[in-house]
């Protein structure tokens, strides 16, 4: 299983490097893509010949571990259910942010609907204030290491009241625009 990875992994490299190589020179006799305007490589010829391609391949695989080691901690953070959030992943994107927050700042109130996320507190603290989908009212002190879930129903802002700079990583799925 691990080798059809890293064998997938390196043909996907491979195929954008050819594609890098024949966008940036010339093939017979014309810049790759220059006819069009695309900016494609529309390679008439073999760019990377067959034994280069297994060459690199082989090199690539010959140094990949077959076993996970040296991780110290693995600590599950959250999960956020994504059944009832929207009927199809088509049109959207999974986006990451890191957030810094100088003191005294904040984060709109805001409600979440069809746009799941997690933040994790890298550094500092910060105050979550929450209306959960059941119209519970809450205040917490997130912690770094701390993380707060949103899913749909969810209503909150954010202030840091701590007097130091704050660092949250923010990944949710959002409309790709």
């Amino acid at each position: 299983m691990m080798t059809s990875v890293w064998a997938a992994t390196a043909g996907c490299f491979l195929f954008a490097s050819a594609l890098a190589f024949a966008h940036d020179h010339a093939v017979d006799g014309h810049r790759a893509g220059a006819a069009t305007g695309t900016g494609f490589a529309q390679v008439a010829q073999q760019v990377v010949p067959e034994a280069e391609k297994k060459a690199a391949r082989n090199k690539l695989l010959a140094g990949a571990p077959e076993k996970t080691s040296g991780i110290a901690a693995l600590r599950k953070l959250g999960r956020v259910a994504l059944d009832g959030e929207f009927e199809t992943v088509a049109g959207r994107v999974l986006r990451t942010r890191e957030l810094v927050f100088e003191p005294g700042a904040t984060v709109a109130l805001h409600r979440h609907e069809g746009r799941p996320g997690v933040a994790y507190i890298i550094e500092g603290a910060i105050t979550e204030y929450r209306i959960d989908a059941d119209g519970n009212a809450t205040s917490t002190v997130k912690m770094a290491g701390d993380v707060a879930l949103e899913n749909t129903g969810v209503e909150h802002y954010w202030k840091n009241e701590s007097g130091a700079t704050v660092r949250a990583l923010v990944v949710d799925i959002i409309p790709a625009k």
